[in-house]
């Protein structure tokens, strides 16, 4: 309750700032937008850090925001300055010494492309968040599960247990509409990380799903065996078959993206800016 209610003051303030700054709308994701829409309640779930999304143009201009008021920006990986520098977050120190991630996105735009900007202007002003902020707005049912399912993609499923928690919960209780999530998550890229997350939490967590619901959004067969296989019988741990983050990333990153197209684009990107990394170039601001 007490780390809570520090995250919602840090949340509050966050907030305020950006809005005066000017920069509206302000959504708050994950951990906040749960606790206030779903668990009903600052302590019932563990957050460690504040997730905001503003509209994608607002980047610069909230990053000037928060340095003024004293917040600290927190450079993720020094060693990656060009990889990091195409980055869809800001992460900032708050004077109180909370994390406050600042998003302009979701996910790197060759691997999943949400629309960002349809997802702020769907958003809708929501009464349980005022303690968390005046002018904060709510993603709506579907955006919030797309969010969520991208989440434990980034995290190549093997972050804590609860994520697996907030997506069952927010299917059986929140009732999204099947048909604009799908079709949102198809639009996007999406697709797989969605049949993950649902997949995931019904065999872990019993999220009400049926089996028809997840073949129409399936991936082709050969992907799905190897995830499958990947996250084994265990009814605690999403992937138990490798340890350690890198060799995770690599057995899921790729059967997780939508289509040969995507996949090459995400490659050669990512080759490209880790080059220049490795050459030493100094980062073009």
């Amino acid at each position: 309750m007490a780390v809570g209610l520090r995250l919602q003051r840090a949340c509050r303030e966050a907030s305020g700032i950006l809005n005066k700054a000017g920069i509206h709308p302000v959504a708050p994701l994950k951990g906040v937008a749960l606790h206030a829409c779903l668990y009903e309640s600052v302590g019932a779930r563990n957050s460690t850090d504040v997730d905001l999304l503003i509209p994608p143009e607002e980047g610069e201009r909230a990053h000037r925001a928060l340095v003024e008021a004293g917040y600290r920006h927190v450079v993720k990986d020094p060693r990656r300055p060009h990889a990091m520098g195409v980055n869809y977050e800001n992460s900032y120190l708050s004077v109180s010494g909370v994390l406050i991630d600042v998003h302009v996105g979701l996910a790197q735009k060759e691997r999943v492309d949400l629309d960002v900007g349809g997802m702020l202007q769907r958003a809708h002003p929501e009464p349980r968040l005022r303690p968390w902020g005046d002018s904060l707005v709510q993603l709506d049912a579907e955006d919030t599960l797309l969010v969520l399912a991208v989440h434990l993609a980034q995290d190549a499923y093997q972050g804590p247990f609860r994520q697996l928690v907030d997506v069952s919960w927010w299917w059986d209780r929140m009732r999204p509409d099947w048909e604009v999530t799908a079709d949102r998550a198809r639009k996007s890229g999406a697709l797989t990380a969605l049949w993950a997350a649902l997949w995931l939490a019904r065999a872990r967590c019993g999220a009400e799903i049926s089996e028809a619901q997840l073949e129409a959004i399936a991936p082709s067969r050969a992907r799905q065996k190897w995830l499958l296989w990947l996250w084994g019988d265990s009814p605690l741990t999403p992937i138990p078959r490798f340890k350690g983050s890198r060799l995770v990333q690599v057995a899921t990153l790729y059967p997780v993206m939508d289509g040969v197209a995507r996949r090459a684009r995400f490659t050669w990107r990512y080759l490209g800016l880790r080059l220049r990394d490795w050459a030493g170039f100094q980062p073009v601001r």
